[in-house]
C-alpha cells in the first residue's frame, strides 16, 4: 500500500496542474488568405520594378506618389492588387497584363 501512495498523489498534484486547452474552429479561408502584410510586401515589391516605375511616369503618376497611395490602401483594395500581380505570368512577356495592372493602380491613385 505504501507504493500506491505516491503514485496517487502524483496524479493528484498532476491533476491540479492541468490547464485546460481551448480550441476553436476557422474557416478556409481564413487559412488560405494571405496576410495583409504579405500582400503589402507583394505590392511594394511590384512598384519598384524599373518597367512599373517608367509605365508609370508614361501615365503621369510619380513612383512616390503611387507607392504612398499603396501604403494606403485598404485591405479590400489591397486583395484586389495582390490578387493582380498573382494572376501575371511568371517569366513571360507581361506587357499588357503589366499594362492592366498599372493602370488598375492608376485609377486606384486617382481615386483615392
Amino acid at each position: 500500500m505504501s507504493k500506491t501512495k505516491p503514485v496517487a498523489v502524483a496524479l493528484i498534484v498532476l491533476g491540479a496542474l492541468a490547464v485546460p486547452a481551448h480550441a476553436e474552429m476557422i474557416e478556409t479561408d481564413q487559412l488560405l488568405a494571405p496576410s495583409a502584410d504579405a500582400q503589402r510586401a507583394q505590392v511594394d515589391a511590384f512598384l519598384v520594378r524599373q518597367d512599373v516605375q517608367r509605365e508609370l511616369e508614361a501615365f503621369g503618376v510619380s513612383p512616390a506618389d503611387a507607392a504612398d497611395r499603396a501604403a494606403s490602401l485598404t485591405e479590400a483594395e489591397l486583395q484586389v492588387v495582390a490578387n493582380r500581380i498573382d494572376t501575371l505570368p511568371a517569366g513571360a512577356n507581361t506587357g499588357i497584363s503589366t499594362l492592366g495592372l498599372i493602370l488598375i493602380i492608376v485609377l486606384i491613385v486617382v481615386l483615392i
